[in-house]
């Protein structure tokens, strides 16, 4: 085998690890930073909806009506109208669940009312500020949960995977274009370079066989 042929055969894929590795690095970092952004995202939204639960359940408090059935209701009606406006990008959403499973609020109404207590999902709500990754109706998304227990109620601030990936997920085929792009051009280069750091060993190796 000649000189030239082990030389491409070593540094070749090499070249092709090392591209392959860089493709792949980025890619990570993009969404463990996208990742990042859009749990303290989501974060900030569910502190806003205990907040809010928060200030109706010390109205209640501060005029002893905490104990009169209509009051209560009232008062979560109030507070579930003022979560209805929290917004969180195009397809981001806050959910309420009870501590009996039941679907307190949901932006599509269909939805409440409904039982999630056999979810997976559900069962593995905490009650303290988490986060998650949990599939509601056929959508994987990733969430933010929180407990505010004085109303059994779990908040989660909910955003479908394919919004908090989508950039990383858009950048991926420009990533393994570009990443292919350069092996070639590399790969070209190397070939070149070799062949002319080679040929004086080549002449060598010739002139030493002709002896």
């Amino acid at each position: 085998m000649k000189i030239y042929t082990k030389a491409l055969i070593t540094t070749l894929p090499l070249v092709f690890f090392f591209l392959a590795a860089t493709v792949g690095i980025s890619y990570y970092f993009s969404r463990n930073a996208l990742t990042y952004l859009a749990e303290e995202w989501l974060s900030t939204r569910a502190s806003e909806a205990i907040r809010i639960v928060k200030k109706h359940e010390s109205v209640l408090h501060q005029y002893n009506l905490e104990k009169i059935p209509a009051s209560l209701i009232k008062a979560k009606m109030d507070a579930i109208k003022e979560i209805s406006g929290i917004k969180i990008g195009k397809r981001g959403y806050l959910l309420v669940v009870d501590t009996h499973g039941n679907i307190i609020f949901h932006p599509n109404k269909h939805y409440v009312d409904t039982d999630v207590y056999a979810e997976n999902w559900y069962k593995r709500l905490k009650n303290e500020k988490s986060r998650m990754f949990l599939t509601i109706k056929h959508e994987k998304s990733l969430a933010i949960t929180d407990f505010f227990p004085e109303w059994g109620w779990f908040l989660l601030a909910v955003d479908p995977k394919k919004e908090v990936y989508g950039l990383a997920d858009q950048m991926r085929p420009y990533l393994l274009s570009l990443g292919f792009s350069a092996a070639i051009i590399l790969s070209l280069v190397l070939m070149l370079l070799s062949r002319r750091l080679i040929k004086p060993l080549q002449l060598l190796v010739q002139g030493v066989e002709r002896i």
